[in-house]
């Protein structure tokens, strides 16, 4: 399966002006996608959670989502606006050891690479 896209066009807001899109899509930030085994996570309320593996029935894995070149520049974005490619993370629950549970592990929610996303910075003036 394929999508061609052939012509869009919207409104952008007060310049009134037409945006078209035409040819192919493109991702303004190139991604890698894997599952990973991951030890160590961040829990939501920030602190550093050891995840638990256990032997028996394998270990805990995480499909992660990370930019390809953390930092660098995004493709298409207008000249003068500053912006880079960053690494999001997604709020996934995970079984953890915690060693006040009674059997030594808790479920949890930690933060997992999820998404690459283009942050721009744009200068803006408050009077």
């Amino acid at each position: 399966m394929f999508v061609i896209l052939v012509s869009i066009g919207f409104q952008t807001g007060m310049s009134g002006k037409i945006l078209t899109l035409e040819g192919r899509k493109v991702d303004a930030c190139d991604q890698v996608a894997t599952w990973e085994q991951i030890t160590h996570a961040q829990s939501i309320d920030g602190s550093i959670v050891q995840l638990a593996q256990n032997e028996d029935s394998g270990p805990q894995l995480f499909y992660s989502v990370r930019c390809r070149a953390e930092f660098n520049a995004c493709r298409g974005i207008e000249a003068g606006i500053r912006s880079r490619c960053e690494t999001r993370l997604n709020p996934i629950a995970a079984i953890v050891v915690d060693q006040n549970a009674p059997n030594g592990i808790k479920w949890d929610v930690v933060l997992i690479p999820g998404q690459c996303a283009c942050a721009e910075f744009v200068n803006t003036t408050i009077s």
